[in-house]
């Protein structure tokens, strides 16, 4: 696993998961800013994306959940997309962060499901045409 930001010759991969949190309905910026840049090699790579927060609980619309990801799948389209709820803990936010969740009335705790988030793992492993 690496960091976006550490990521460096993409041709060498046999293919690529992204993952990032989503904050007030948006994918955090350095992920998609990461496929915008490796668009060209993205679209020659297998790849997946996920995300993660706490607002996937089936509140939100299957519209609005699609929109999430809609610039990045149109610019490259992942054969696979997980959506988990994830983990929110106050104290690891900054001041803005935490004020903002507490505007949003997020709720503070650990939802992640390990069992959904393996077997999505799994699926998408034999999607992108990983061998182990």
């Amino acid at each position: 696993m690496t960091h976006c930001s550490e990521a460096q010759n993409l041709k060498a991969y046999d293919a690529i998961i992204i993952g990032a949190p989503v904050y007030a309905g948006k994918w955090k910026a350095e992920a998609g800013t990461f496929v915008k840049n490796n668009a060209d090699l993205l679209k020659v790579i297998p790849h997946a994306y996920f995300m993660v927060g706490t607002s996937f609980d089936g509140k939100a619309s299957p519209a609005e959940m699609r929109a999430i990801l809609a610039k990045e799948r149109e610019l490259c389209p992942p054969v696979s997309e997980g959506r988990f709820m994830g983990r929110l803990d106050y104290s690891r936010l900054n001041v803005f962060q935490r004020m903002i969740c507490k505007m949003m009335k997020a709720p503070e705790g650990d939802f992640r499901d390990w069992k959904a988030i393996s077997e999505w793992t799994r699926e998408t492993v034999q999607l992108l045409g990983v061998r182990g």
